[in-house]
């Protein structure tokens, strides 16, 4: 857990720790991706994280139902993937952060 102090990861992702060090121990020595498993690129393809979605499983009971997602179980990851219809010649420009080390 300690490779991980500095990141913000969901807490379920936490106990996989031991299992990417050695997966990336295994990549470093023997060139073997035990991780995506030399997946091809992207095909064109644009992905979003939808932690909105994730949200509005935990607040609708009847969206759940709809999708035939059990009242025992929950969404905790969703995510999107397509053809995007625009092209963005850059990211969006950001505010600089703000922080305090203490």
């Amino acid at each position: 857990r300690e490779i991980l102090s500095g990141m913000r990861v969901p807490y379920q992702y936490l106990d996989f720790q031991s299992i990417w060090v050695t997966w990336y121990q295994v990549y470093r020595k023997n060139q073997r991706d035990l991780l995506f498993h030399g997946a091809p690129n992207a095909l064109g393809l644009g992905a979003c994280l939808m932690g909105f979605g994730t949200f509005a499983f935990d607040v609708s009971p009847e969206l759940k139902q709809r999708v035939g997602i059990r009242e025992d179980e929950s969404v905790i990851f969703m995510m999107v993937f397509g053809h995007h219809k625009v092209k963005y010649l850059r990211t969006v420009n950001r505010k600089k952060v703000k922080f305090e080390k203490i």
